[in-house]
């Protein structure tokens, strides 16, 4: 959770490098606009009040929705137990995994300092794949965070996030391999369900 906390942070506060990003846009552009939009739900006058909390994470999870490839980011964290389980185990696994990031994000965004990210260079690991190479500055130290995204229908998003050299999937991936040594992937998914109860808000009517 220390990692992801980290990782939250910094995609929360990535200075704004571009006003308009069209289709096709670099990835250090996406991670722009999607700052961009997170600030304008925190800083929107309208959802100040306690009563609007409710609002507010519905907006903060819909850009969480557009950013994060869960799909990937599952199948990565799992590694190749993602082949041997049934497709309505990876459906599962998905949602409650999705829940999991979401929350702790949510958490994090809610209550975030002044700490500031610097981006650094943007570069290209394979065919649609790129690393956005940024530095999060704090009072105490600067902390490198690498955000790993992929292309797909023109479209960047994260898939994976490298802390001090540490990947999100790959921590994650060594947590859950860890637990399914000894215990199943239904009781895996079962810990899971029940960590994120109550992560997301119903839709407001």
């Amino acid at each position: 959770m220390k990692y992801f906390t980290m990782i939250c942070l910094g995609i929360l506060l990535i200075m704004p490098m571009a006003d308009k990003i069209v289709h096709g846009a670099t990835a250090v552009e996406t991670m722009s606009k999607i700052t961009n939009e997170v600030l304008n739900v925190l800083k929107d006058p309208g959802l100040k009040d306690e009563a609007f909390l409710v609002t507010k994470k519905e907006k903060l999870w819909e850009i969480m929705d557009h950013v994060f490839d869960y799909q990937l980011l599952s199948q990565y964290s799992l590694g190749r137990k993602w082949r041997r389980i049934t497709p309505e185990q990876q459906a599962d696994f998905i949602r409650v995994y999705g829940l999991l990031l979401g929350k702790t994000y949510m958490n994090r965004i809610l209550s975030y300092g002044d700490e500031k990210i610097i981006i650094g260079r943007e570069i290209p690991l394979a065919d649609g794949i790129a690393e956005v190479q940024t530095t999060l500055v704090s009072q105490k130290n600067d902390i490198p965070i690498h955000y790993r995204m992929s292309l797909a229908n023109g479209e960047w998003k994260i898939f994976d996030v490298v802390i001090e050299g540490v990947s999100l999937t790959k921590n994650y991936r060594s947590q859950f391999k860890k637990y399914l040594s000894g215990k199943s992937m239904a009781q895996l998914l079962k810990v899971l369900d029940k960590k994120t109860r109550g992560a997301r808000p119903e839709k407001s009517k």
